[in-house]
C-alpha cells in the first residue's frame, strides 16, 4: 500500500472550505472494491461505490468509495 502525505494540501483546502480527495493505491490481491466498500459503508449513513469499466472486460482500473458527504441530493420526481 502506498500512502501519500496530504496533510499540507488538506489543511490549505480545508481552511478555504474547498473539497479534497484523499487517495491510496492498494494491491487488490486480498480485497476487491466491493469487499472494501462492505467493510466501510457503515461509517456513514450515506455512502457510494463507483467503479470504472474497460470495454469487453469485467474488471475496471479505478474504484472510488465515498463516505460522510457534505451534500445529499434527494430526487423526488423524475421525468
Amino acid at each position: 500500500m502506498m500512502i501519500k502525505n496530504y496533510k499540507e494540501e488538506f489543511l490549505t483546502k480545508y481552511i478555504k472550505a474547498k473539497p479534497f480527495i484523499i487517495s491510496e493505491e492498494i494491491n487488490s490481491d486480498l480485497d476487491t472494491a466491493i469487499s472494501l466498500y462492505l467493510k466501510l459503508k457503515n461509517i456513514s449513513k450515506y455512502s457510494f461505490l463507483l467503479e470504472s469499466a474497460e470495454k469487453d472486460n469485467n474488471k475496471g482500473r479505478y474504484s472510488a468509495i465515498g463516505l460522510l458527504p457534505d451534500l445529499i441530493w434527494n430526487v423526488i420526481r423524475t421525468l
